[in-house]
């Protein structure tokens, strides 16, 4: 994919999986996609005054929901030079997320290193238990 200039109306899927489980599909439904700086959809959320450039998904695993919840949220967003293009992983306590930043149009709807990374820990734990 190639980056868009800033201030190029790029089209990201939004959604959050607490309000609509649909989001924790790899595969989403064109329904989902708006555009970023088309502010007629009534989301209270983005600030008019931004231009948004790309596209973040966010998926967080928190230890102490029921089942150890995993939620997606993915949003339109703004530069941020620092991350771009790339997936980070931040823990606090019992709350654990990636953030994934990427520029290109509905470019945000990729599986999760975390969902990975869950499946890993929760082998390592039930390996001893076999044993």
């Amino acid at each position: 994919m190639f980056p868009f200039r800033k201030g190029h109306a790029t089209h990201c899927f939004e959604c959050n999986s607490y309000y609509d489980s649909t989001c924790l599909q790899d595969k989403l439904p064109d329904t989902l996609s708006v555009d970023c700086n088309d502010f007629s959809n009534n989301n209270n959320e983005r600030d008019k005054t931004k231009t948004y450039t790309l596209c973040r998904k966010i998926v967080q695993m928190v230890e102490f929901q029921p089942d150890n919840r995993r939620r997606v949220i993915r949003e339109c967003g703004r530069d941020n030079l620092s991350f771009q293009g790339t997936c980070n992983l931040y823990s606090r306590g019992k709350i654990h997320q990636e953030v994934c930043i990427r520029y290109g149009n509905n470019c945000n709807e990729a599986s999760s290193i975390l969902v990975s990374l869950g499946v890993l820990l929760f082998g390592a734990t039930a390996y001893p238990i076999r044993t």
